[in-house]
Order: structure tokens, then C-alpha cells, then sequence
């Protein structure tokens, strides 16, 4: 959310008045003071033998960037780039020896580890095919078995 949008809902719900600076400046903090936790959770996500991975493009004041998140199905980790490149995915995962789940995204299949697709990807994409080709009988008995 925009800082001035979180200013204005602090005020509506919580009857408290503070800049969109002071906003700044709380999240600056904050995003400081729980750094050390997120690092453990990370190395704790990495203990897993199974790690999902997921990203998706946002918009900051005008400018796409990805947020990745990385899960065990316990934890949560999420990382912002810039790029959707997978180059912050690979370090991230450099020394993981267990399975990568994710989607059909092709920068995931550089990362040196075991790997599946996430199913449920996998069955949004031939749904959306579905709809493209509603009249393609064949692919309808393949996608209802």
C-alpha cells in the first residue's frame, strides 16, 4: 500500500495521526529490527526437504518489481528484485539439496536441485487452455482424467 493510503487508514480506524514520513520511517525500522528473523525463517525453509517457490509482479510508486515468496509450508520468506530474473532465486538456493516446487516459469529450471511443478499451476494452465479451445474434445477427456 502507498504510505499516504496507510497514514489515512491509521486515522480512520485508529484515531491516530502520522506522516506519510513517519510511515516511512516505522516501516525503515521495522523492516531493519526483524531482518535477523527473516534470515532464520530462510535458513529454516532450506532445512526442508521440500521448498515451494513462487513470485509475482507488483507496482512500487510507478515501478514493477517481484516479490518471491519461499515456503515450506511452514514457514514464509519473501524477497524483492527488481527483475524477474532468477539470479537472486539461484543464490537463495545455491546449496539446497532437496525438491523445488514451482511453477512452469522457465528460471527455475536453472537452479541446481531436484524439481516438480506445482499441480495446482499445472491444472490452471489447462483449465485456461480449456477455455481457449472449448471445442477440442480430445484435450477435454486429457484434462477431466
Amino acid at each position: 500500500m502507498p504510505y499516504n493510503i496507510i497514514s489515512e487508514v491509521i486515522e480512520d480506524n485508529l484515531n491516530e495521526r502520522i506522516s506519510r514520513a513517519g510511515v516511512q520511517q516505522f516501516v525503515a525500522y521495522f523492516s531493519s529490527h526483524y531482518n535477523v528473523t527473516s534470515q532464520l525463517l530462510l535458513k529454516k525453509i532450506l532445512e526442508s526437504p521440500v521448498v515451494h517457490v513462487d513470485e509475482t509482479k507488483i507496482n512500487i510508486q510507478g515501478v514493477d518489481q517481484y516479490v518471491w515468496v519461499f515456503t515450506d509450508g511452514r514457514h514464509v520468506a519473501f524477497k524483492l528484485t527488481t527483475t524477474r530474473e532468477a539470479t537472486m532465486v539461484n543464490d537463495v538456493l545455491s546449496n539446497y539439496n532437496g525438491i523445488l516446487v514451482s511453477d512452469f516459469y522457465p528460471g527455475y529450471d536453472s537452479v541446481k536441485c531436484r524439481k516438480q511443478k506445482c499441480w495446482s499451476h499445472l491444472i490452471r494452465d489447462m483449465n485456461d487452455d480449456l477455455w481457449k479451445f472449448p471445442f477440442d474434445t480430445e484435450y477435454e477427456v486429457i484434462s477431466d482424467n
